[in-house]
């Protein structure tokens, strides 16, 4: 067996594993349709990959940072096809998710580029 063996079969192991989060990424079925998503370039560099679970949160309706009147806008605005608008904070740092009224755009951004 070459030494290579126990690299190659990480390599494998990480390979089969990203399979295996991008399959589960297909099958998830969000609470409304983000359309085309968006993010400025600060945004994406703070966020990095958190990008997705920012966006999975969006979707799936989380509080996140907002008080309980805009959250429940946001659950009223599935019904109704109005904008819904997220704040989250990761590493310390706070982020808007905006989704427009006919749900054909997310945006990502930081709040000073609102």
């Amino acid at each position: 067996m070459s030494e290579d063996t126990p690299k190659k079969d990480q390599q494998s192991n990480r390979l089969r594993a990203r399979r295996a989060r991008l399959n589960q990424r297909w099958e998830y079925n969000p609470i409304f349709n983000l359309g085309r998503i968006v993010a400025t370039p600060e945004a994406m560099r703070l966020l990095g990959p958190n990008v997705v679970d920012v966006l999975i949160s969006h979707a799936d309706l989380e509080q996140g940072e907002l008080g309980d009147e805009d959250h429940n806008l946001n659950v009223q605005a599935v019904e109704v096809a109005s904008r819904i608008f997220s704040k989250f904070k990761v590493d310390g740092a706070s982020f808007y998710v905006i989704t427009e009224w006919d749900r054909s755009l997310t945006t990502v951004l930081l709040p000073e580029e609102y």
